[in-house]
């Protein structure tokens, strides 16, 4: 029998080491930091029952919750797609 999914959840990965401009993330553009237009975009998707962020910085994840993100566990360089989806019981 096949298993019948009736969630959708939104994964956004917010990593702190970029690159190009540190802290990415967290830059105002229009007075809102960069994550929160993720962050809406998922929150008003018809199709999206839950969205959850994750991150390596303490600083990402208090800007996001300031939006009603959701933390399943925080993110580290040991973190892989595996244990991820174990999560989720995907």
């Amino acid at each position: 029998m096949q298993k019948k999914f009736n969630r959708i959840i939104s994964l956004i990965p917010a990593r702190s080491s970029s690159k190009g401009i540190k802290d990415k993330n967290i830059k105002k553009i229009n007075n809102f930091p960069l994550i929160y237009y993720s962050i809406m975009s998922s929150f008003n998707s018809k199709l999206i029952n839950d969205t959850y962020l994750f991150t390596d910085s303490p600083k990402y994840e208090k800007v996001a919750t300031q939006y009603g993100v959701k933390f399943p566990f925080k993110r580290d360089k040991y973190n892989d797609p595996i244990r991820l989806f174990m999560a989720f019981d995907v």
